[in-house]
């Protein structure tokens, strides 16, 4: 999986203590960052607040939480949801500078035909544990 499309990110920039920092960086006054408060009608009035002050505010990052987006359509708000997302995940893999990520693929990739070899050598193995 490509880190470019892990939700993991917005978790991982907004839960940092150094993501608002890097948040600010990355998106400047395209994101409003509420810290974090409990949800209900008072952190809805904040958001709503932020947006006010915020005019050109495409999103807002909610500290320990989340990303919220919107749009005109369905479409719009998922595809911007997509590109802040992929935008935090690369702001964290550059400012990780290698070292740490957001998963992606942790064993080499088999060779062709290197399933079935890996399945002969290890089903006997595990079918004598099962019965053993």
């Amino acid at each position: 999986m490509s880190t470019t499309r892990n939700p993991d990110a917005v978790i991982a920039l907004t839960s940092n203590p150094g993501g608002r920092e890097l948040a600010e960086k990355t998106f400047g006054e395209e994101i409003v960052w509420l810290d974090y408060q409990r949800p209900g009608f008072d952190m809805s009035r904040r958001i709503a607040q932020l947006l006010d002050e915020n005019p050109a505010a495409r999103a807002v990052l909610l500290a320990k939480h989340g990303l919220v987006t919107w749009g005109e359509t369905g479409e719009e708000s998922y595809e911007r949801t997509i590109e802040f997302v992929s935008r935090a995940a690369r702001a964290i893999d550059e400012a990780a500078a290698g070292r740490f990520g957001l998963g992606g693929q942790h064993t080499a990739a088999l060779g062709e035909g290197a399933e079935v070899r890996l399945l002969s050598d290890s089903l006997p193995a595990l079918r004598g544990a099962l019965l053993g």
